[in-house]
């Protein structure tokens, strides 16, 4: 029987629930030292001197490093991350520890190293800083604004880069509009927020002189490469592993100045070095994802056909690069994607503020854009009284026309095409779940006794499995065991089941029999690790290619020793056999051998010395997934607390490889649009503070805040994968906010209170109410 589609048991668990896992604050290595680190207390201050003699007095500690005693060990002290893009107007990396300014609360400024956390803490507390606090920004549309204080001294302006995003005569579809209708959106800032924090282990190894990172990372072969370019080392000088990793969400992606600092710590000296971010530090070094400012307009014909759309856009994009512009790339690219749109003209300013720098938190922009659009169209239903759903029938692109090539341009400058999918099904099937059609006697029946219901629908389209490749290796040892290595990183999201099941569908369906390892830059050369849902396309797909021709090569090595045709011969657990000859077989493990190789005699039939195959699948095209978010709220307008009663997701992501882990997947990461869409958000005063750093203040989604989630399947497959597949992991995320940002506005419809904004906090909705009474 195959594996792929099964609810097979996931290899991870035994470990996890046995408490055997091993996350980057279980290694534990002979005589490791600890780190802490001294963090910026302004949003933007001068450093005019660093006093360390009190911290390095308490017993204890071993070394208090800055920026002066890290730089002859270094080739470069700027961690140069940055995506490539012709629209930079400034080149901003993130120093190792700051040079002679901070820009942001929270900035590494020294490290102190010492016998335990503990020491290491009450010595940073005893490092005096010399601060010249200076101007701060921290609205980025102020931060645009002629005169504002800069966020970094000597800079021309805070514009970062500017671009546009766009096809077609925008301006010309508007003036033939019969209706042109505008609104002003802000998604606020927020965090990611695994279970886990960040963390690293450093260990260097004088006599082969190796330096070995353990880091909570998505990508250890970046990280591998970050510190061969600072520490001016070559591949075989540092490994990267990524061990269990308690989420990442998208933070985990980016390469850190904690990394660096602690791994030329254990190179100073000359002892491991752990240091494991607190939860306080999360919030304030941890990067960040939002705060985006649109002003957007929708041009549509009498029948509310879209013409066009147009608008711009200002993104914080914090004090520093730390990934690239491809979050406001990729809002700017979402808005029209699932809908045929003639036109599209979207302005994007990308703003520097005295705030934590920005990179993608799950779903990575595409909910800013869908949170845009699905405003739009519901604006466009409302005025013209028009059922908001058929306003988007009208205007999904039908499956008639798939694959679809879109006049948008990806990051790479490839067109966009959306290779397969069914979205008006996919909305049918989701309102049909949902109740849509019953609603209006429901909320009819709530409105008699007081009561105040809305029901919201959003559309969603997300590119995953971005290219250009991941490794895959396959294996099969002389203990027949079949061993799979990837440039995959494994970070909660079961990447080993499913590279085991792909992998056991070739050869044997037996999950047991597979090993996997990912994370790992000594166990393959090439990878690039997760983001973007990549993981199934890329990786997958490779480890598909990989095993079948280890499947080949097996198959033609038995038919040898078993005198039979390849043709005849199936794989089977860990032994190959004749069809309907069960008795007449050969384990996988005597093949192996036989290709392993003994002195002085020759192999078999002429083969190579081996069994195993690497893959790197090019897979340039994405692999678009699809879905529909149904959501129904009660809204209490003396408190302007929101209720979730019913959501419905329906979600196409090709052909399913494990049932279960898609469902949760999907689960978690609507657990997580809830949360964006009702509780989260990093507010920031003038100075450049936080006013979030607890989970006091930073509210998150429980267990009594979420409803049961409803989840419907289409299995559309995806053209240019193996087996069809596409990824899912942020699927989830995307739909939730604009859904419930419409059903919030649907149910204050009587009383005319309008939401354009995120998170849809109590506070808010009653100032709405407030606005509306006042009319």
């Amino acid at each position: 029987m195959g594996v792929i589609g099964a609810r097979v048991e996931r290899l991870e668990d035994p470990s996890l629930l046995r408490g055997n896992a091993r996350f980057v604050d279980d290694i534990v290595l002979p005589n490791m030292l600890h780190a802490a680190f001294v963090r910026s207390p302004h949003g933007h201050a001068a450093i005019r001197a660093i006093e360390k003699k009190a911290a390095l007095a308490l017993s204890g500690v071993h070394a208090v490093l800055v920026r002066d005693d890290l730089v002859p060990y270094m080739r470069n002290e700027r961690l140069v991350v940055g995506l490539p893009s012709s629209s930079y107007k400034q080149d901003l990396n993130r120093p190792a520890l700051a040079i002679g300014e901070v820009v942001y609360v929270g900035e590494p400024v020294a490290i102190v190293v010492a016998e335990d956390r503990y020491i290491a803490e009450d010595a940073a507390a005893l490092v005096e800083v010399d601060y010249d606090p200076l101007p701060a920004v921290c609205d980025c549309r102020a931060a645009l604004a002629p005169g504002a204080p800069v966020v970094h001294r000597g800079a021309p302006h805070n514009l970062l880069a500017e671009f546009r995003m766009g096809y077609g005569d925008a301006d010309a579809a508007f003036a033939k509009a019969a209706h042109v209708f505008r609104e002003s959106l802000w998604q606020h800032r927020g965090g990611s927020h695994s279970i886990e924090c960040r963390g690293a282990v450093a260990s260097y190894d004088a006599i082969e002189d190796r330096l070995t990172l353990w880091s909570s990372t998505q990508m250890p072969h970046q990280a591998m490469r970050q510190l061969c370019d600072m520490l001016g080392r070559d591949e075989n000088q540092v490994r990267v592993v990524t061990p269990d990793v308690g989420g990442g969400f998208g933070p985990k992606l980016v390469f850190y100045p904690e990394d660096v600092v602690t791994a030329l710590a254990a190179m100073i000296l000359k002892r491991p070095v752990k240091w494991i971010e607190d939860r306080r530090e999360h919030f304030v070094a941890s990067t960040q994802e939002r705060d985006q400012y649109w002003e957007c307009e929708i041009a549509v014909d009498r029948d509310a056909r879209i013409l066009g759309i147009r608008g711009s856009i200002i993104h914080d994009h914090g004090a520093y690069t730390a990934r690239g512009v491809n979050l406001p790339h990729n809002s700017a690219e979402t808005v029209p994607l699932q809908y045929e749109v003639p036109a599209y003209s979207m302005n994007v300013k990308v703003a520097l503020t005295n705030k934590v720098p920005v990179t993608p938190v799950r779903g990575a922009g595409h909910p800013q854009g869908t949170f845009a659009m699905e405003r739009l169209l519901d604006r466009v239903a409302r005025e013209l009284e028009l059922d908001r759903a058929e306003v988007r029938r009208r205007n999904l692109i039908p499956a008639s026309k798939m694959p679809y090539t879109t006049q948008l341009k990806a990051r790479g400058g490839m067109p966009v095409v959306l290779d397969s999918g069914d979205y008006p099904r996919c909305q049918q099937d989701a309102l049909a779940r949902a109740g849509w059609a019953d609603f209006p006697a429901r909320r009819d029946a709530a409105r008699k006794a007081g009561r105040y219901l809305g029901i919201g629908v959003a559309n969603f389209c997300k590119g995953t499995g971005r290219g250009p490749f991941e490794s895959a290796t396959v294996r099969i040892g002389p203990s027949g065991k079949v061993h799979v290595y990837s440039g995959a990183a494994a970070m909660g999201q079961s990447t080993k089941t499913m590279l085991a099941q792909i992998v056991a569908e070739q050869l044997g369906s037996d999950m047991e029999n597979v090993t996997v390892t990912t994370g790992d830059t000594a166990a393959i050369p090439l990878g690039l690790g997760g983001s973007n849902s990549r993981q199934t396309v890329t990786a997958g797909s490779s480890a598909h290619l990989a095993a079948l021709k280890v499947r080949e090569k097996a198959l033609k090595i038995a038919g040898h020793v078993l005198e039979a045709s390849e043709r005849d011969l199936e794989i089977d657990g860990d032994q190959i056999h004749v069809k309907g000859v069960p008795g007449m077989k050969v384990s996988l493990a005597k093949i192996a051998r036989t290709v392993a190789g003994t002195a002085g005699y020759a192999l078999p039939g002429g083969v190579a010395p081996g069994l195993e195959a690497t893959e790197c699948a090019v897979i340039d095209d994405m692999a678009h997934a699809n879905g529909t978010a149904v959501v129904e709220v009660e809204v209490d307008v003396e408190t302007g607390a929101v209720e979730l009663r019913k959501f419905v997701v329906v979600h196409d992501c090709g052909r399913i490889v494990h049932p279960t882990i898609v469902d949760g997947q999907i689960i978690g990461g609507t657990a997580q649009g809830i949360g964006t869409a009702l509780y989260e958000e990093i507010p920031y005063n003038a100075q450049g503070q936080p006013l979030a750093v607890t989970f006091a203040d930073y509210l998150l989604p429980g267990a009594a805040e979420l409803p049961a989630i409803k989840i419907g399947h289409m299995h559309t497959p995806a053209t240019a994968t193996e087996y069809g597949m596409k990824g899912m992991g942020e699927g989830g995320a995307v739909a939730p906010p604009a859904a419930i940002a419409n059903a919030v506005r649907d149910a204050l419809a009587a009383l005319g209170a309008e939401v354009n904004e995120t998170p849809l906090t109590p506070a808010r909705v009653m100032a709405a109410l407030r606005k509306a009474r006042k009319g």
